[in-house]
């Protein structure tokens, strides 16, 4: 805020009306955020104030987290969020989520807790909202390891540290106490996530399981189902692996067929011959995709095999992504993900 009455000043007011108009139209999950943030001053005497100012950070915060992730890895969160608070005097009544045309709607009673507020709207809009068809392809107890992930993750992203409390508290602990696999299954989504593939490998492959698969299939299903518990377990092995220990960096069944090309051998520096030569392997196996992995000083020799790639063979660069990852030595540091579609 204070940045914005800045530059408003710098141009005057002529110039800051035209600039006004145009951050609304480019940002305005911001404004809706700042709107709120007015509201809340008026909702300490009004609940109707109160009210609309909670529905604006929520939509807010959730639309600008999903516009992220969908620029950094794919449309995995294809729908927005519209907040309506409901006076329902039914006691088993407490939320609702659905979708409808482009957004998720969440019907929901308004509690005094606004961390408790925070938390199930971000858990019902992701629970409807994320890979809504890929989503069909995963069990329903592994599915909630993921949609708990990344329920923690919004609520990181947003700093709202007190909601992450209530959430773990009152949302996540319970659940994955009294169910083994979600907690199995969690835990390998926060390793997953360390490395960098929970969202740019894991959830952009059940997007696209989603969009390729028919639907209404069962025998199908059920087949996808135990093919992608064997890739998360796939992907968790190389997560997990120490340096020196040999992992299978291939995945080749039915439906999900990729490699992972990991550029972290330091002899290999100036060579991209035997990177080639693997990414050639990965043809010849019937890949669909391969991600080019790296962390550190790596990044930079990885651009240029990717780009090598690219000169040798017809493929299509799918995603770039660089986000701090941990290392196979256990250290947090910069990381890279790309994608190559094959033809």
């Amino acid at each position: 805020m204070t940045e914005f009455l800045a530059i408003i000043k710098a141009l005057g007011w002529p110039g800051a009306f035209l600039f006004t108009i145009y951050f609304c139209v480019k940002y305005p999950d911001k404004i809706q955020i700042w709107i709120s943030l007015v509201q809340r001053y008026f909702g300490n005497r009004s609940l109707k104030y109160e009210r609309k100012s909670i529905s604006n950070e929520i939509e807010g915060r959730i639309n600008l987290f999903a516009k992220k992730i969908n620029s950094e890895v794919g449309n995995i969160f294809p729908y927005g969020i519209k907040m309506e608070w409901v006076e329902d005097s039914s006691k088993g009544f407490d939320r609702e989520a659905f979708r409808k045309k482009d957004q998720v709607i969440i019907k929901m009673k308004h509690h005094t807790n606004q961390d408790r507020n925070l938390s199930v709207a971000i858990l019902e809009y992701v629970s409807k909202g994320l890979i809504p068809k890929g989503r069909l392809y995963v069990s329903k107890n592994i599915m909630k390891s993921i949609d708990f992930k990344m329920v923690h993750k919004i609520l990181l992203s947003n700093r709202s540290y007190s909601a992450v409390e209530y959430f773990s508290d009152h949302i996540l602990y319970p659940e994955v106490e009294e169910v083994p696999e979600i907690k199995k299954f969690l835990e390998k989504m926060h390793t997953l996530d360390d490395h960098g593939f929970f969202a740019s490998i894991l959830l952009f492959e059940l997007m696209i399981l989603g969009k390729k698969i028919p639907q209404g299939i069962e025998n199908v299903r059920k087949r996808v189902i135990a093919e992608v518990k064997d890739f998360i377990s796939f992907l968790d092995n190389i997560a997990t692996s120490k340096p020196g220990e040999e992992a299978e960096l291939h995945f080749i069944r039915k439906e999900i067929r990729v490699s992972l090309l990991l550029v972290a051998r330091s002899e290999y520096f100036g060579y991209t011959k035997n990177y080639l030569w693997r990414f050639g392997r990965n043809l010849e196996e019937g890949c669909e995709r391969v991600y080019i992995a790296s962390t550190g000083t790596n990044i930079k020799f990885a651009k240029t095999v990717s780009s090598e790639i690219e000169n040798k063979y017809e493929v299509e660069k799918s995603l770039e992504k660089t986000l701090n990852v941990m290392n196979r030595k256990g250290d947090f540091t910069k990381g890279s993900n790309k994608s190559k579609r094959l033809f």
